[in-house]
């Protein structure tokens, strides 16, 4: 009814996942599937807004490989924009962490997002012209979240088990319906992966540098760091 109704030019909304200790929340792949749906069907991009801060004693402040992960999973599920909540942890505020001190310098976090920021938005922009066609999830399957159908055209080499709890994320992309490009993320933010991305043709790797020829043409090894992911697409597309 939002969408309908006020015609917004964006779609954001807050999730905050890191819980004490090291506990996460159980909701955060089903909000972003369920924004993920109302925004291709507004014909609107959307906007994550995330943690960087603990909001209390039940929650903690996200280190930097935390914070890649909520980068590279909302661009997986095809978000096209982030923000932290909070920025500035001032003194005496209920939150505490940030991306900045009170005395504006960064925090850890802040560090790590000098380097993440500028990889969301070089990947961003290479999305951008393409459509978000599936996010899907190779282990288990969190609450609201798919999985790989059998007949899809990228996956990877081992395959995840079935019971791996933190596996990987395809994200889907491309024109007409015809995926072109995959976004493979490492949802491990503590170690990390390298895996073989398998396509039905020869691939491309995406750095902050550009697109060069993946080794190995159709079967292309990746090393994709605690939380981090590989822009990879079909040579010629």
């Amino acid at each position: 009814r939002f969408l309908d109704i006020v015609k917004p030019d964006l779609l954001s909304y807050d999730h905050y996942h890191f819980r004490a200790g090291t506990n996460d929340g159980s909701d955060y792949f089903l909000n972003l599937a369920l924004v993920r749906e109302a925004a291709l069907e507004g014909g609107v991009p959307f906007l994550n807004v995330v943690q960087a801060c603990a909001l209390g004693p039940g929650s903690r402040t996200p280190n930097g490989d935390e914070g890649r992960y909520l980068a590279y999973t909302t661009l997986a599920y095809g978000g096209q924009g982030i923000s932290q909540f909070v920025y500035n942890a001032w003194e005496g505020a209920e939150h505490w962490g940030g991306v900045e001190n009170p005395d504006r310098s960064l925090t850890p976090l802040g560090e790590a997002l000098r380097r993440i920021n500028p990889e969301f938005v070089a990947i961003g922009t290479e999305l951008q012209p393409l459509t978000s066609l599936g996010a899907y999830h190779l282990g288990v399957i969190p609450n609201g979240a798919s999985g790989l159908p059998p007949d899809a055209v990228i996956t990877v080499d081992p395959p995840i088990a079935a019971e791996e709890t933190r596996g990987l994320l395809l994200g889907y992309f491309g024109i007409a319906g015809e995926p072109t490009h995959v976004l493979v993320v490492n949802l491990d933010y503590t170690q990390a992966v390298t895996t073989t991305v398998v396509g039905p043709g020869p691939m491309d790797v995406f750095d902050t540098k550009g697109w060069y020829t993946a080794a190995g043409g159709a079967r292309a090894q990746v090393r994709l760091p605690a939380g981090g992911g590989k822009l990879l697409r079909l040579r010629g597309l």
